[in-house]
């Protein structure tokens, strides 16, 4: 073989031994990280828990403040301040109330009913919660509120899953409302920097405009009711899921049933109005309310998670049969329809009694 083509083929040989030395070498090692000493900062967890009141009139504040200072000595942060660790917003609304009072974050305070002069459960809730979240504990509570006053479950709250394909204009739009309050309230919490929120109660006061019409089908309001319960835990379900990533709670919301008064509607009149009768109008109302009140409770036992506020201690009208059988009448609510100051913050602290023991591990 010529010198010429011996000189080629061992050239070829040794690019081609370089070639594959070169592939067979480990790439070079990435420089590690600087060790920060474990100083990169996470996302603190700031967490709050959340409870609902929706429902009709003595949910939105239909009762009048009478003495307000008898209320802030009982309860002082009325006046100082329940914010940051009770906060409250949402919506009250009167009968017919075309300009509904609607209050943005802020402390629980007198003046959240249907205008500045009421107030609803709310004022005894939060002095009940405030035994749980407060400076001590750190643990912050918010209220949302939607009501209504006269408003139905049969009609202004109907459920999307009773609803019929040809509805009347207006049928189910406050349940709508709740629905899009809570994701507008739950949204500026999230903006508010809460990353952990707790979805906890809802204090489901309703039933007086649907005494009326309870005997023409005693089977409508629970077959109602259990469909309320069942699509707002979904509906909540998904603005939790959107807004935190998790349920947090919303898909087994508890429902608290406030029960109506036993004196609802028992004759007419104001506070402090005064009448006798041979007892129609106590009859009337008897009839009328205690099998509805009766219902009201049994809704706890076929609903699950739900449970009785039991309000048949708080009377509207006070009331007295002599031996002859003829009865006294006494308004000592608002009117017929509504509790009294002193009547109104006992339920209300009765609501927050059972949200501390069912909801949080408070214990007195």
């Amino acid at each position: 073989m010529k010198a010429w083509k011996r000189l080629l083929i061992a050239l070829l040989a040794v690019l081609m031994l370089c070639s594959l030395m070169a592939c067979d070498e480990e790439p070079p090692a990435e420089e590690p990280a600087p060790d920060d000493g474990g100083t990169t900062p996470q996302a603190e967890e700031k967490a709050i828990d959340v409870y609902f009141i929706a429902g009709q009139s003595n949910a939105a504040g239909t009762t009048t403040i009478e003495d307000a200072a008898a209320l802030i000595a009982d309860y002082p942060a009325l006046s100082t301040g329940t914010d940051p660790y009770i906060m409250y917003a949402g919506v009250s609304a009167a009968l017919d109330d075309k300009a509904p009072a609607n209050h943005n974050w802020g402390s629980v305070k007198l003046g959240l009913g249907y205008n500045a002069t009421h107030f609803g459960p709310e004022v005894g809730m939060a002095k009940e919660l405030s035994a749980y979240y407060n400076a001590e504990t750190g643990k912050q509570a918010a209220i949302i509120k939607y009501t209504h006053g006269g408003t139905g479950l049969r009609n202004e709250w109907k459920p999307p899953s009773s609803r019929s394909e040809n509805e009347a204009e207006g049928i189910g739009g406050l349940y709508d409302g709740l629905v899009n309050e809570a994701y507008k309230r739950l949204s500026e919490l999230k903006e508010k920097g809460y990353n952990k929120i707790n979805i906890k109660g809802l204090y489901w006061m309703q039933g007086c405009n649907d005494t009326w019409v309870y005997s023409d089908n005693p089977l409508s309001y629970p077959a109602l009711f259990a469909n309320l319960v069942n699509d707002f835990r979904n509906d909540l379900k998904d603005i939790m899921r959107d807004l935190q990533g998790e349920y947090a709670g919303a898909h087994n919301i508890p429902f608290f049933i406030g029960t109506i008064s036993p004196t609802y509607r028992m004759g007419e009149g104001s506070k402090g109005k005064t009448w006798t009768d041979n007892g129609q109008a106590m009859t009337t109302a008897q009839n009328r309310n205690n099998p509805f009140i009766e219902m009201q409770k049994k809704l706890a036992e076929d609903n699950r998670n739900c449970y009785i506020i039991d309000n048949g201690a708080y009377q509207t009208v006070k009331y007295e049969v002599a031996a002859n059988g003829t009865v006294t009448y006494t308004v000592i609510g608002r009117d017929v329809s509504h509790w009294g100051q002193a009547d109104c913050y006992a339920v209300g602290r009765n609501v927050g009694k059972m949200l501390l023991e069912k909801c949080t591990d408070y214990r007195p």
